[in-house]
């Protein structure tokens, strides 16, 4: 095998792992969720709130992974209190980076939540 394809593939391994590890898809492989028995990751449903009147976004992923380190809660009832949204109550036609927020009223400490931001994009709805 020469020099110049160990090196690219090389390369695409190493953008592979880059690409599970930044999608979230990674964090079983890598180790970082399953070995902490106190650490649960779940999928909750992406909510949009206040989007004006007679605007509409692109398809949005519908659910989120949220780390929580709660080693008494059940997965279950971290389902019923935890809630994700992306608040478009300023957002006029454009596209946009929403922060994906978190309504955690149980404060339960929260590890990480991927995707941490959207791309969204904000159009007039057609009539």
């Amino acid at each position: 095998m020469t020099e110049d394809r160990k090196l690219k593939l090389t390369a695409l391994l190493l953008a592979l792992l880059l690409w599970l590890y930044v999608s979230g898809l990674g964090w079983p492989i890598f180790g970082l969720v399953d070995n902490d028995p106190e650490r649960k990751v779940i999928s909750i449903p992406l909510q949009v709130e206040n989007l004006s009147e007679g605007l509409e976004t692109n398809l949005l992923p519908e659910k989120v992974r949220v780390g929580i380190i709660d080693p008494d809660s059940s997965e279950e009832e971290l389902q019923n209190y935890l809630g994700a949204f992306l608040d478009l109550g300023y957002a006029v036609p454009g596209e946009y980076l929403f922060p994906v927020v978190l309504d955690n009223p149980q404060g339960w400490e929260i590890d990480y939540v991927s995707p941490e931001s959207i791309q969204v994009r904000v159009r007039e709805k057609e009539q």
